[in-house]
């Protein structure tokens, strides 16, 4: 086999020179743009982690709160749920030892489909009870809250006092459905429309039969 060695080396310094230049090149990359550190990446990684553990953290702690103002909400008409609260303020009263001496309902405050249901409680007893009735009340099994709190002493001799005590209870009401008699209604006005359609044509016709025979007819 024959080779030129002239054209060879030609070949060979242009391939030197290429390699040269991408050496070079390759050198300066490194040098402006240094590669990252294996501890850097690796703590850009845990702080990713740690980022994603606190967001599930806050996650978990919404829906805990979410499941618990919704175990915390009455259901149905305010007419049906205020028995329901009174006869639960009453078991609560009469667990705490104080005298329940009134029950008020009070306007609700309508919030969309929940409404906030309030209550004004007369309570009498010792003092240490009626605190404990009032805490009793603003706990999570009670499915109640307390708004406030007046108390005022009976005499100066015992530590029995009388107790005005805000309470709110937050309700869901049921959806609304459009009932059957709203629906008779809208059919009997529909066919109500239709008929006096119809009689306002028949009356037309019965118009024009008139006038077709009062005119006097030929004689022969």
């Amino acid at each position: 086999m024959n080779i030129e060695i002239g054209d060879n080396l030609k070949t060979w310094t242009t391939v030197s020179v290429i390699l040269a230049i991408l050496t070079i090149g390759i050198a300066i990359a490194n040098f402006i743009v240094p590669m990252p550190s294996a501890a850097k990446a690796e703590a850009v990684g845990k702080e990713a982690v740690r980022a994603e553990k606190a967001g599930l953290v806050v996650k978990e702690t919404e829906l805990a709160e979410l499941q618990a103002m919704e175990s915390g909400i009455w259901e149905g008409l305010s007419e049906t749920v205020t028995p329901q609260i009174l006869q639960a303020v009453t078991v609560i009263a009469k667990a705490q030892g104080v005298t329940l001496k009134s029950f008020r309902p009070q306007n609700p405050v309508a919030d969309g489909d929940i409404s906030r249901g309030n209550y004004v409680v007369l309570i009498e007893g010792s003092f240490p009870k009626v605190v404990s009735f009032a805490k009793a009340i603003d706990s999570e099994s009670s499915r109640l809250g307390v708004s406030q709190v007046q108390m005022a002493s009976v005499d100066q001799e015992t530590d029995s006092v009388n107790a005005t005590i805000g309470i709110v209870a937050y309700i869901r009401q049921p959806e609304v459905k459009k009932g059957r008699t709203s629906e008779i209604a809208t059919t009997k006005d529909a066919t109500g429309n239709t008929d006096k359609k119809d009689t306002q044509i028949k009356k037309e016709l019965s118009n024009d039969s008139s006038k077709s025979s009062s005119v006097p007819k030929e004689s022969n």
